[in-house]
Parts: structure tokens; sequence; C-alpha cells
């Protein structure tokens, strides 16, 4: 029969029950809250789709919930503050959007590198919030830093480019910025001719 010190020496928690180390149980907690984001982000996405704003929304927000949890660290945090912002800038609450849009760039901000891709995705999203609200200036700001972020990571040329450059285009028409607005459409024409993109 096993004596209680090999049993020591195997499992460094055991006391006499079924000790399980701390740390497993944050990582399990970590997973199942995780787990449990997935879901309300799936169910959000398919009730959205399907023209199920009310339910949506209320999975959207369970998944914020869900991820604000102390196991969950900020994991899915900025990207589940970006899904409820998109949703509430679709239903036209401008305001609620640029306020989640903002909290998911602070997150990002803190976590990720200042040139990661998912920064200038959040950029968009904050910018076309202060565009709808007319905060032109604000949202100009943005939309340039997102326009650097993707040509320092895919270069100038790229196809990534487009979607920061037609937006920023867009918001140079409303605010009176004419001549740069014509001078980026030149610059869009010759990055889809570049690569290959029929024009629209």
């Amino acid at each position: 029969m096993m004596q209680p010190s090999a049993l020591n020496t195997h499992r460094p928690w055991h006391d006499g029950s079924l000790r399980v180390e701390p740390s497993l149980i944050v990582k399990k907690e970590k997973f199942v809250c995780e787990a449990v984001w997935e879901t309300y982000v799936e169910l959000g996405d398919n009730a959205y789709r399907k023209g199920f704003f009310d339910l949506a929304h209320k999975m959207f927000t369970s998944a914020l919930i869900e991820i604000n949890r102390p196991a969950s660290g900020e994991v899915g945090l900025a990207e589940t503050l970006n899904t409820l912002g998109a949703f509430y800038l679709e239903q036209e609450h401008y305001k609620k959007a640029e306020v989640l849009h903002r909290r998911a760039l602070e997150t990002q901000e803190e976590l990720l590198p200042k040139d990661d891709e998912r920064v200038a995705g959040t950029l968009i999203l904050l910018a076309k919030s202060l565009s709808a609200e007319s905060k032109f200036t604000l949202a100009e700001k943005h939309l340039r830093r997102s326009l650097a972020i993707v040509r320092r990571v895919y270069g100038k040329k790229s196809v990534e480019t487009l979607e920061p450059l037609a937006l920023l285009i867009a918001l140079l028409k409303k605010s009176g910025g004419y001549q740069e607005a014509v001078r980026l459409d030149e610059m869009v024409f010759s990055i889809k001719h570049a690569n290959r993109i029929q024009q629209a």
C-alpha cells in the first residue's frame, strides 16, 4: 500500500483530500468563461443575421458580461466591445457605439503593439461612430491613424488600405476636403489597378 509520503511526492497539493492546485481552477474557469462567451457571440451573430435584433442585443450584452468576469482576463473583451458597438452603430445608437469602441481601443492599446492590425480595425469602427455623430475632426484623426497602421503592416499599395481610404475620402467630402479626396480617389484607382480589382 502506498504511504502518504509517497502521495505527497507525486501530488504536492495532497493533504488527505482531493485538493486541486489553484492555478488549475483559474485555468478551468477561464476556459469555461471563454466557451460561454463564444456561444453568446455566435448566438448574437445568428440572431442579427435573421433580423432578431432584440435577441441579438441580449446575446451580445451577455457576452460582454461573461468576458468581464475575473477569470476570463482580457481575452476577447475588445472584440466583444466592438461587436456590441457595431450593433449599436447599425441601430443608429451612435453615442453608445462610440463609448464601446473607445473602451475597446483603450483595452487593445494596453495589450497589443501600437501597429497591430486589430487596433487599426477598432480605429475604423470608432471613426464610423464619430462620423455618424458629425464629429468629423476626431473621426478623420482615427482614420488617418488606422491607414498609417495598415500601410506599415501591409504596404502602401495593399488592398487592405482600401477600406480606410474609402472612409477617409467620404469623410473629406463631407467636411470640405475635396482636393485631398480627389487625390486619394486617384490613389484608390491605382491600388485597385495594381491588384487587378474591378472598378465599381
